[in-house]
Order: structure tokens, then C-alpha cells, then sequence
């Protein structure tokens, strides 16, 4: 059921100092949350992992049931569209942080019919990120803490009360803010929009990744790993590397349309994919 209570607008700082956050760990923690976010604020009916493991049963079986009940058929093609546009949408920000790095400064989730005039809003701010690191080397560690600084985020106060408000199946939007010097349609995901300012009267809940940036060389001991380093000590910064450099938005081309489940003699459709 739709609750309508009126939704306070609210800057909730993560700390996540206990990441080194580079920018794949950075997509990462995002893209978690998003997997959280689109259940919670009902734009799937069940938790993500078990969209996923829904559609992935079912496309291992063979899609093609012709015995399957039409409304069963409607809710799993809804389902996987859902699964496979959210996948999407992960994919697209882990390459953007990847390609771009330190050049990201927000990520963007907007719930509504359009993105000019949505219901509500999820903005990501993001700080400097560790560039000198190597992802493999901190995998164990980060998977670990990942979960760790998850938790604090789900379990605190100013998250749970946001997450009271959710809506009927609406539109999923991505936004992504960074910095360059013209923006141009640089992936087939992400367009430039022009001239875009989000309305500051529709209710935001704004996650400040808080970071206490270091200048980190432990990957440098790390003799396996030296060799991927090469480009990272050859690259050399010119003093006027700024001068024309803005922020622009980017709008994701996919959009995440929300739907219900069905329910045959009392039974979730999901299980009869």
C-alpha cells in the first residue's frame, strides 16, 4: 500500500573510512544500495536477490513454456525486464567509475513519471577517491567492511524513516553528475541532459559518502600487482589540466518501470515461472 506521509528532506553521512574506496568499490556500495532501494520503495515486489534468482531459474529451464498461464507469463516478462534493466543501469555505473574515476561527483535515483518532476529522490555525493590502489588487492577486506558500513546505513534512523514512504509501480530514473570539458553522448548508456537543475522542493534524501582521502602506496609492496601500476606512475598532470572543466548531467537511456506480483489460487506467480 501506497504511504503517503510527507517525507522530510534529509542529509544522511555515511562514513566509509573503513573502505579503501576506489572507484569500483565506490560503484559498488552504490549499486547495493540500488538493489535495496527498488524493493523498498516497491518498484519490484520481492527482494532483488530473489528477482534474480527467479529469472535466472526460469532462463535456465527455457523461456519458451507454451503450457504456462498468460498471467503468469505477463508477471515473469515484467520480472525479467525489470532484472535485466537494473543490471543494466549496475553495469553502466561501475564502468563510469571505472572510465572516469574522480570525475563522478553524484549519482542520481529519481522515482516518478519523469525526471523533471519526480516523487522523491536518492542522491549519492561523492568524495575523492583513492586512484593508486589496486581493487584485487583489497577485495577480502572491502567485501568484509562492505556489509559492515551497509548496516549502519540500513539499520540508522534517517534511512528507516525514509524508506516509510513508497509509492505505486512508477518510473526508476539514473542520473550521473561529473566533471569535463563538453559533455558529449561518450557511451551509448549515459546521454548528456542540457540544462538540467533537480527541483529542490521534491523530498531527497542525499547520502554524503564521508572519506578521509590518503595518499596510499600499499599496493606499490605488493610485487604480483606492480605491473598494473605502470599507468597510474606514468601519468602526468599539466598545470592548466582544469581550465574549461564543468559539471554536466547525464541521464541513463534505460528506465526501470516498477510492477506488482500476480497471484494464482493464492500463489506468488514467481514460483510458477
Amino acid at each position: 500500500m501506497c504511504n503517503t506521509r510527507k517525507l522530510e528532506n534529509t542529509e544522511i553521512n555515511l562514513s566509509v573510512n573503513d573502505l579503501v574506496l576506489t572507484p569500483a568499490t565506490c560503484a559498488l556500495l552504490i549499486n547495493e544500495i540500488i538493489k535495496y532501494l527498488v524493493y523498498q520503495k516497491s518498484q519490484i515486489p520481492y527482494p532483488y536477490a530473489w528477482l534474480k534468482n527467479v529469472v535466472s531459474r526460469k532462463r535456465k529451464s527455457g523461456e519458451n513454456d507454451k503450457n504456462s498461464n498468460p498471467s503468469v507469463s505477463r508477471n515473469y516478462s515484467a520480472a525479467s525486464s525489470a532484472y535485466d534493466i537494473i543490471e543494466e543501469m549496475m553495469k553502466n555505473i561501475s564502468h563510469q567509475f571505472k572510465e572516469n574515476g574522480d570525475n563522478v561527483k553524484e549519482v542520481m535515483v529519481l522515482f516518478g513519471a519523469t525526471p523533471h518532476s519526480p516523487k522523491e529522490m536518492i542522491r549519492f555525493l561523492i568524495p575523492k577517491l583513492e586512484d593508486k590502489h589496486i581493487d584485487v588487492n583489497h577485495v577480502i577486506s572491502n567485501e568484509k567492511n562492505k556489509n559492515k558500513v551497509l548496516r549502519s546505513l540500513f539499520l540508522s534512523e534517517e534511512w528507516t524513516n525514509g524508506m516509510e514512504l513508497s509509492y505505486p509501480c512508477t518510473n526508476m530514473y539514473l542520473l550521473i553528475n561529473k566533471t569535463i570539458a563538453n559533455p558529449t553522448d561518450d557511451t551509448a548508456f549515459f546521454l548528456p541532459i542540457r540544462n538540467y537543475e533537480h527541483n529542490e522542493k521534491v523530498p531527497h534524501r542525499t547520502i554524503r559518502f564521508l572519506y578521509n582521502f590518503y595518499v596510499g602506496l600499499c599496493c606499490h609492496d605488493l610485487q604480483i600487482y606492480n605491473n598494473s601500476l605502470n599507468k597510474v606512475d606514468d601519468v602526468k598532470v599539466e598545470e592548466n589540466a582544469n581550465d574549461g572543466i564543468s559539471n554536466y548531467w547525464y541521464q541513463g537511456k534505460l528506465i526501470l518501470k516498477g510492477f506488482k506480483d500476480c497471484f494464482i489460487n493464492k500463489q506468488s506467480a514467481s514460483d510458477l515461472f
